[in-house]
């Protein structure tokens, strides 16, 4: 019997809604949660507004929320979730690793931030941890959050993503992985005026030139997370 099965005899029932628009990997974390007896997925989504359906529908403890929630930036979510069920707790499972998606997920409310490189039994612990009051994240992720908190860089050495609002920064992400702002408009579910007002106050803010610098930049800085994710 594993570590927390055993712990399981002890524990209350915990009612799960798992957030993931990926049908594999959705189904994959529904596969592992049921191995541990104190948890039952009772709900899943697929987008914010499926999120936001289940939980008027069920009693749920605990989302498991993927961060890049297809028609929603999870930050954003997260808040919304919380003003309207405040008893809620939030687990963000997430493909990035970038210590600013962390905070801002934290800042926002929820009570744990886990990527998706993590070892499939660390969600089990991660999960007692927000069920219990208390915040769940690596140390690693916890030191990097510190360090990025305390470092002050020179003007102009790096691009000042953390200046971008919420959804600044989803959008500036979503360039980043090749998205016109007609595909990001749609995937939003907004106007490609807004989504133009916003890459325009995300060239303000980076202090970029044009178009062009703004996908190059997005391009750049989307690839580093991914080099960082997979330890290049």
């Amino acid at each position: 019997m594993s570590t927390h099965e055993k712990a399981a005899e002890n524990q209350t029932h915990w009612s799960i809604l798992v957030a993931e628009d990926h049908l594999m990997v959705r189904e994959g974390l529904i596969a592992l949660l049921e191995q541990d007896d104190r948890i039952e997925v009772a709900a899943r989504a697929a987008s914010a507004a499926e999120v936001k359906q289940e939980l008027r529908t069920h009693q749920i403890d605990l989302v498991l929320l993927d961060l890049m929630l297809g028609d929603s930036d999870g930050v954003t979510l997260i808040k919304d979730l919380l003003g309207e069920f405040s008893n809620l707790r939030i687990l963000v499972i997430s493909a990035h690793n970038d210590p600013l998606f962390a905070e801002r997920s934290l800042k926002a409310g929820a009570l744990g931030f886990l990527t998706k490189e993590e070892p499939a039994d660390s969600i089990f612990t991660a999960i007692e941890s927000v069920m219990n009051g208390r915040f769940a994240m690596t140390e690693s992720l916890a030191s990097s959050i510190l360090k990025r908190r305390l470092k002050n860089p020179s003007p102009g050495s790096e691009l000042n993503v953390a200046s971008l609002s919420d959804r600044e920064l989803h959008v500036f992400t979503l360039l980043g992985k090749g998205l016109t702002s007609r595909q990001i408009s749609v995937q939003l579910k907004v106007s490609i005026k807004t989504i133009d007002a916003h890459r325009e106050h995300i060239k303000s803010k980076l202090m970029i030139e044009n178009s062009a610098h703004l996908i190059r930049h997005a391009v750049l800085w989307v690839q580093r997370q991914e080099d960082a994710r997979i330890g290049r």
